[in-house]
């Protein structure tokens, strides 16, 4: 898939995160699989089965019911910011977008060695190894994989950054 059409999928999933997010409303099973494409391309967020309320910047206990390739690390601690595991779940979409596959089957590094040699790593831009096409998505990537959630990128920051935006700009500059 084209880098401009996987920008446009982000995108849509974005939009829809943060119109739930405004509403106080965190989806909790972010995956290609609970997403449906329209006629026209349009990416719908589907499957609210695990959606939960919350309140922006206060952390929730319990279990969470994500699928584990996707879930945040901090849920499988079982104290965590619905808000903030929805971005993580946004980025390991965006890796499947990337490379037709997830980078890990779980986010513990116990129970996944993809992961923990992730985590280990100092410098984390150069795991996933993109090709040059795809210049910039490292940088961008790394603002929803945080591993610490209270610096992870919202919805609203992700929106505007450079990557997502690129193609607007280039538009802009050829008219």
């Amino acid at each position: 898939m084209g880098t401009e059409k996987i920008r446009s999928l982000f995108n849509d999933l974005l939009q829809a995160v943060k119109h739930i997010h405004n509403l106080h409303i965190a989806h909790m099973d972010i995956k290609v699989e609970n997403c449906l494409l329209t006629r026209n391309g349009i990416l719908k967020l589907t499957d609210f089965d695990h959606a939960k309320d919350f309140i922006p910047g206060v952390m929730m206990s319990g279990s969470v019911y994500a699928t584990e390739a996707y879930a945040a690390p901090e849920t499988f601690n079982k104290l965590y910011k619905p808000a903030c595991a929805d971005i993580w779940a946004c980025g390991i979409f965006l890796v499947f977008l990337l490379k037709n596959n997830v980078p890990w089957e779980v986010a513990d590094g116990i129970r996944d060695t993809s992961y923990r040699k992730w985590f280990l790593m100092e410098n984390k831009i150069h795991f996933f190894r993109f090709p040059k096409s795809r210049d910039g998505v490292s940088a961008f990537l790394l603002k929803m994989l945080e591993i610490d959630a209270d610096e992870r990128a919202t919805a609203d920051e992700i929106l505007v950054h450079r990557w997502l935006q690129y193609p607007k700009r280039q538009r802009k500059e050829s008219e």
